[in-house]
């Protein structure tokens, strides 16, 4: 059930907003998720941050199988500033870069 980040009601589980403040609801992967036309499994969850949530999944590519970690990036910027999505996306794309050049 997913829990506000802003006023921490627990809400119904599948509910994309919040029932008592309205804020948006972070999505979650759940073990068992299929992602990107069958490609990608979730297997379990990692963690979670500030920034998004991160899961070990395998993935399914020209008939071979590799265990691989997807970052979920979740809605943690302020809905009131109407450059706050783009700002997040592109701080989740550096961050990316950045782990791709370790």
């Amino acid at each position: 059930m997913p829990a506000c980040p802003k006023c921490k009601l627990v809400n119904r589980a599948g509910s994309r907003f919040c029932k008592r403040c309205g804020a948006i609801l972070p999505p979650h992967l759940q073990p068992g998720d299929v992602l990107k036309g069958g490609e990608f499994r979730v297997l379990r969850r990692l963690g979670k941050g500030g920034m998004g949530s991160v899961c070990l999944a395998t993935q399914m590519l020209a008939g071979t199988q590799r265990n691989v970690v997807i970052k979920h990036l979740i809605p943690y910027w302020d809905i009131n500033d109407p450059h706050g999505e783009t700002k997040a996306q592109k701080r989740f794309e550096q961050e990316a870069a950045t782990l791709v050049n370790l």
